[in-house]
């Protein structure tokens, strides 16, 4: 096994220009006859660095490479004494991209300065990977949920279902491409996951990432570097970060069912189609402001934002049910049933130059999500719903990055992940209401069960999800090498309680173990399911 990684290693030493996960500037330097130019000072300055400046040296072949480079605006300068300094304007760096920036220097005075200004290369021609950059212009001129999860849906190739089955939907979560599974496919902060570790493939989503803390999204479909640690998609998100001076940023929409068309013609009202039989969205809002700037200029940077927002839509054919409580399910068809759903994201960010070659970033974000009815994917009446919080559902990460020198980058993280899925029943339901199933017409009525539709019984899921590791990246002019380790490691501890025990029909007078469901077809009890046989006497668990 050692010799198997000392070969590989050699052959990631080997390998000409390695891309990273980071973004990064890279070229060759000649003079004018076209030779090149060892020696050449490099240096890449950008308001995206809070460190302002970040230099290299070109190697013996006249290449050199700027790694771990933030998304920004972004200005070259080169320099070697006899040559005329060369200075790169305007080079719009985006998030997992390497830049060639090549240029040649010309004899001249040490005072001349030459500067070329003009748009970067669209094309990165050091890596192999299919990545999909959404900038903020683009994020905020399309019409659709304001989510990351929504706007990767809307993808092209992308493959996903939403609150309404459609990409792009409230409760976007699972995205695909190039026939991988969702529990392969990521998302990330900062290139840290912010998947539990529930799922087979570690992809299990439930932190649902606020636009408003967001600057770029980068999409990764295809060609994942080594230190992708899944098959599938990988969306990075990279996050605002404060600077030198105050800036913030306030959004809010409201909507309601009057703001809504609808396509309701004759014909389909004379087909038996109503109002309160379609899907439509009662009510959307959001507040989100945030606010960045520096608590200590050049040094200590914050970005903080605050995000409110939900909505309510009706469930197509799902109305509330006139009994709940009793053996048929009896629809009030004057008062189509809902999906409600809020969020709630409290985040922060402190970005700390604490020497020249030492940054700390610190993020937080508690997100309390509640699915205030639970089973609305299946065909489930109100009562039979869940009320659903996700608390905590929390993500906090500390990463630390070292430019130890112009050909040596260091870096760790920590990152810890907390969610509590707590499946608690309605008001009004208690436990002693026995599941129902109407087998006509599919319908579950009177109390949730795991026994049929797909749904689940009451009780709490709580994951936690730790990570950690560091790399170290090795960056000559021509040839780079990275190494490093990634740990996931966590635990989930559920309870599963169905409601109270029930006594048979049959005459016996024996009590069943709970999670009995009654199965009716027609309104006439067909069959009785129970999750076990063992007779018992005691009263419920609170789930």
């Amino acid at each position: 096994m050692f010799r198997h990684l000392v070969i590989a290693f050699i052959i990631v030493i080997c390998a000409p220009a390695l891309a990273f996960a980071q973004s990064g500037i890279a070229g060759v330097v000649r003079d004018s006859s076209g030779a090149v130019l060892p020696g050449v000072a490099v240096e890449a300055t950008s308001p995206a660095l809070i460190e302002k400046v970040r230099a290299t040296v070109t190697d013996g072949s006249g290449a050199y490479i700027l790694n771990d480079l933030r998304p920004g605006q972004y200005s070259v300068t080169f320099t070697l004494p006899g040559f005329s300094t060369v200075v790169r304007n305007g080079i719009d760096l985006p998030a997992f991209f390497t830049a060639t920036v090549s240029v040649q220097l010309s004899l001249g005075e040490l005072q001349e300065t030459v500067t070329v200004t003009g748009e970067a290369p669209a094309v990165d021609v050091r890596s192999a990977s299919t990545d999909a950059v959404l900038k903020t212009d683009l994020l905020e001129s399309i019409p659709a949920v304001r989510s990351p999860q929504g706007y990767v849906a809307l993808t092209p190739g992308m493959t996903a279902a939403g609150i309404t089955s459609v990409g792009g939907g409230r409760e976007e979560m699972d995205t695909a491409t190039n026939g991988s599974h969702i529990w392969e496919s990521v998302f990330q902060i900062d290139g840290i996951s912010t998947s539990s570790v529930q799922a087979p493939g570690g992809g299990n989503n439930t932190f649902r990432i606020s636009q408003n803390y967001v600057a770029e999204i980068n999409v990764r479909t295809a060609g994942g570097s080594a230190d992708q640690q899944h098959g599938g998609t990988v969306t990075n998100i990279i996050p605002r970060q404060g600077g030198n001076v105050f800036s913030g940023i306030f959004y809010s929409e409201l909507t309601n069912d009057d703001l809504q068309g609808s396509n309701l013609t004759d014909g389909l009202r004379a087909q038996g189609f109503t109002d309160s039989s379609l899907t439509k969205n009662v009510k959307v809002w959001e507040v989100s402001p945030s606010l960045g700037g520096p608590i200590v200029r050049d040094r200590l940077w914050f970005f903080a934002s605050y995000r409110n927002a939900g909505t309510i839509q009706t469930r197509a054919g799902i109305y509330e049910n006139l009994t709940p409580l009793g053996w048929t399910y009896t629809p009030d068809l004057s008062n189509p049933a809902v999906i409600k759903i809020t969020d709630t994201s409290n985040a922060a960010r402190l970005t700390f130059q604490a020497t020249p070659r030492n940054q700390f970033m610190f993020f937080a974000d508690y997100q309390p999500h509640i699915v205030h009815q639970r089973n609305y994917q299946f065909v489930a009446s109100p009562e039979a719903t869940t009320y659903t919080p996700f608390l905590p559902n929390a993500l906090k990460t500390l990463t630390w990055k070292s430019p130890a020198s112009s050909r040596l980058l260091l870096e760790g993280f920590l990152s810890h992940h907390r969610v509590n899925i707590d499946l608690r029943r309605p008001d009004g339901i208690g436990y002693t209401e026995v599941s129902a199933f109407e087998q006509t017409t599919g319908m579950m009525f009177r109390s949730a069960s795991s026994l049929l539709a797909g749904a689940s019984n009451y009780g709490p899921f709580d994951n936690k999800t730790w990570r950690y590791g560091g790399s170290a990246s090795y960056v000559t002019g021509s040839h780079s090498a990275k190494v490093g380790i990634q740990v996931m490691q966590g635990n989930e501890r559920f309870a599963s309680a169905a409601n109270r025990n029930w006594p048979s029909r049959s005459g016996t007078g024996c009590l069943f173990q709970s999670g009995s469901t009654w199965i009716h077809s027609s309104g006439r009890t067909t069959s009785v399911r129970r999750s076990g046989s063992t007779p018992r006497t005691s009263g419920p668990v609170d789930g």
